[in-house]
């Protein structure tokens, strides 16, 4: 039933033609469809009920990312999913209170840069260094970080494997994008 509903609705709301042209000019986390589909819970499908989530488990997710993949929709639902993950497994209550309810709520669309939380690569890494207002900064540069185009905010592992979450319009976070084929 979910995946139906998600079919019918990008049959709605995800021509070829509107594809084109998020292509040529992404919208970001003001995407009609991608606001849309979280009002439908696609984008809280794994966060748990208790904050505010669907509940489902990766199975259901990965069924409605094939749908997204066969309408060729532009929803950065992986990286969305890679963050709830990251943040319930952390185990950290208020850190996944304060976040996942946004995050259920619409209100947050999270960026995935976990890559470094397993090694960085050469001439990548972030640091972090808490100040005196207990606040944390962070130093350095993690190679990729997935969807950002579409995210209002980033999950960042630091190297001792602790999440950050930045703001992306955020004074001094800057971001290159990474020029494909597509």
């Amino acid at each position: 039933m979910l995946v139906q509903t998600v079919s019918r609705y990008l049959e709605q709301h995800c021509s070829l033609d509107e594809v084109r042209a998020g292509a040529e000019q992404p919208q970001g986390p003001a995407s009609a469809l991608v606001r849309g589909l979280a009002e439908l819970g696609v984008m809280s499908l794994l966060i748990p009920e208790r904050f505010g989530g669907s509940g489902l488990g990766v199975l259901d997710a990965a069924l409605v990312q094939e749908c997204l993949g066969y309408h060729v929709a532009p929803v950065p639902l992986v990286s969305q999913c890679l963050a709830i993950r990251a943040l319930m497994d952390s185990q950290d209550e208020s850190l996944m209170g304060a976040w996942l309810t946004r995050m259920a709520s619409g209100e947050v669309l999270m960026a995935s840069a976990l890559n470094e939380a397993r090694g960085a690569r050469e001439g990548a890494g972030i640091k972090s260094k808490v100040r005196a207002d207990s606040t944390s900064r962070l130093q350095g540069k993690p190679l990729f970080a997935a969807d950002l185009e579409f995210a209002t905010h980033v999950l960042v592992p630091d190297g001792n494997g602790i999440l950050h979450i930045a703001e992306v319009t955020q004074a001094g976070l800057v971001a290159t994008e990474l020029e494909t084929i597509d």
